[in-house]
């Protein structure tokens, strides 16, 4: 008897959009894999179109993770990083892309795309600018201009994406002088790849809080006319389209002593803090733009939690607080300890639920929580 083999079935050929549907639903792990089976996936799995993509179905998934950096007390200078899960509150491995000694100062300049922004200072090395992506573990350094600007150097650093673009810029905002009446600024943009040409800023861009908050392609600073005034007056805005400054008016009844700012959704949102009965309240308000002028209304309130407590990010409808406290003494090592306790807020109900209590043996306090997502946006700019 003639035995034929049978013929295997062939596999079902997928188009090609729907493949790259499927990788930008993918982790990043997944897509780095894709991009080693062939040249066509990888030219495919690289282009801007495909990171776009990619970072949307990410920004949608809310699959975030905060980013916090503490500093070891107020005299020291040595400072470390910690990731928690934003879902779980898990503590999750971290990688830093460069050596840290005791003598080493990571400040975190900010987060956006799935890219933190770093600045580093360390001992025997040239201070610089570093753009890490942690899920992709790529990074790059550029010169620190502060060694340009005088003593009275910085007053405020900001990174932001360029509206529709994977290209990023760098800001840095500084005085040469204290004697000088205005402040400079100069700009890096991975398009020109070097520090453009200084500039003078307006006369109103005074005393700037180095936390800024990026919203639809605008730099937002909260401004204080001269270091002898304790509230702020407005808000400092930049355009990175225009590349002009202009200012938002702060109402006397939201200003305050202690103040953020922050970006939920599309919408600019001010926070002020009240004294109440039993402790502290914060307020929310949000800008209302409309042809060009700015009002802002009160949307809502929380009661604060401790002293130390106070709103640094929205994730979705929550308000990320973190604050730390100091342990006993551990008289047995003469040591005493520090607790991170982080939790999130929501100010629609007033609800809030602990999402990680971390403790160290040795004292330190925050110093910054930045969000940030899992994307394989490089870290230098567009392909193109």
């Amino acid at each position: 008897m003639e035995v034929f083999a049978e013929t295997p079935p062939s596999l079902p050929t997928l188009p090609d959009d729907l493949i790259s549907e499927i990788f930008a639903r993918s982790d990043g792990k997944t897509v780095g894999r894709g991009r080693t089976l062939s040249t066509f996936w990888r030219d495919m799995l690289v282009s801007d179109d495909f990171v776009c993509m990619h970072l949307f179905h990410v920004k949608a998934r809310s699959t975030a993770s905060f980013v916090h950096f503490g500093m070891k007390g107020p005299r020291a200078i040595g400072s470390w990083v910690i990731r928690f899960n934003a879902d779980s509150g898990n503590r999750e491995a971290l990688k830093m892309p460069f050596l840290r000694n005791n003598q080493g100062k990571i400040e975190v300049v900010g987060s956006e795309h799935g890219n933190i922004a770093l600045r580093y200072v360390s001992d025997g090395m040239a201070p610089g600018l570093i753009v890490w992506n942690p899920t992709t573990c790529s990074f790059s350094r550029i010169d620190d201009p502060m060694h340009h600007a005088g003593l009275f150097g910085t007053c405020a650093y900001a990174f932001s994406y360029i509206p529709r673009s994977l290209d990023y810029l760098w800001l840095y905002i500084y005085k040469q002088s204290i004697v000088d009446q205005h402040c400079c600024l100069t700009v890096y943009s991975t398009v020109s790849k070097s520090w453009e040409i200084e500039v003078t800023c307006s006369i109103y861009v005074q005393v700037l809080d180095p936390k800024y908050v990026v919203h639809k392609g605008e730099v937002y600073w909260i401004s204080w006319n001269s270091r002898g005034v304790t509230r702020p007056q407005c808000i400092i805005r930049y355009s990175i389209a225009k590349r002009e400054f202009n200012y938002i008016l702060i109402p006397a009844p939201a200003q305050s002593n202690m103040t953020r700012l922050l970006a939920h959704f599309d919408e600019l949102c001010f926070a002020t803090v009240q004294r109440a009965e039993g402790g502290y309240r914060w307020l929310l308000w949000i800008n209302d733009e409309e042809e060009g002028t700015h009002s802002w209304r009160l949307w809502t309130e929380y009661f604060g939690v401790g002293s130390a407590e106070y709103p640094e990010c929205f994730s979705g409808e929550d308000i990320i607080t973190i604050q730390e406290t100091n342990q006993p003494r551990n008289w047995a090592t003469n040591i005493v300890g520090t607790r991170i306790n982080i939790c999130r807020v929501n100010p629609n109900t007033n609800t809030r639920r602990a999402i990680q209590f971390e403790a160290a043996p040795s004292p330190f306090h925050v110093n910054s929580l930045t969000l940030n997502v899992e994307s394989i946006v490089p870290v230098e700019g567009s392909h193109a």
